[in-house]
């Protein structure tokens, strides 16, 4: 039988790279992924994947969120990396990655809905609004618009 397995942490490793220039000293999750292998190293996670039968996985980009780790005016560029990063990976092992939920830049409300627009071009991205926005107003804001631009829509509790 086939097995799905939603919201598998990864970082592309231009992502990670440019992660590491712009934020390497991040402390507590952001030095935590760092020791995570399968985070990075595709070997790795294929070794772990070829224990079940049958497996495939959908991407995502690990914490901490593009919002936490960087300012307005960086997230767009770094949500673009990543998301080129998990399409490109989509594309080659499309036996193993059926699809990836696109990371948006949630701190820049139109650059979350231009990153919106430009990833549901058919490269398997789902889309899905981080909720680790501080203001519930521009939280708000932010999904009408992400909602309205996405075709395909999926939506993670808050929590609260």
């Amino acid at each position: 039988m086939r097995k799905v397995d939603a919201f598998n942490h990864i970082f592309p490793i231009a992502f990670w790279e440019k992660m590491i220039e712009i934020a390497g000293e991040t402390e507590d999750m952001g030095k935590r992924v760092r020791s995570v292998p399968m985070l990075m190293d595709m070997d790795e996670r294929f070794r772990v994947m070829d224990m079940f039968d049958d497996y495939e996985q959908i991407l995502s980009l690990a914490s901490p969120p593009l919002e936490v780790m960087f300012d307005k005016d960086t997230a767009p560029e770094l949500a673009r990396i990543a998301n080129d990063g998990m399409a490109e990976i989509c594309q080659k092992y499309p036996d193993r990655f059926p699809g990836y939920v696109a990371s948006l830049p949630m701190n820049n409300p139109d650059e979350a809905v231009a990153e919106t627009e430009r990833v549901m071009d058919g490269t398997g991205a789902l889309v899905m609004e981080a909720t680790h926005v501080g203001a519930d107003t521009m939280l708000s804001r932010i999904v009408d618009m992400v909602a309205a631009a996405a075709t395909i829509h999926f939506s993670q509790g808050r929590g609260d």
